[in-house]
């Protein structure tokens, strides 16, 4: 049960960066602000 959540937990922190990095690639200046 452990793996299972840690490996959940690592995916959900991969397309938490993977969308934050979209934001910044479309809006930057809205991020920075």
């Amino acid at each position: 049960m452990w793996m299972i959540c840690e490996r959940n937990n690592e995916g959900s922190q991969k397309a938490t960066a993977a969308t934050l990095q979209s934001i910044l690639a479309t809006n930057p200046i809205k991020v920075i602000l």
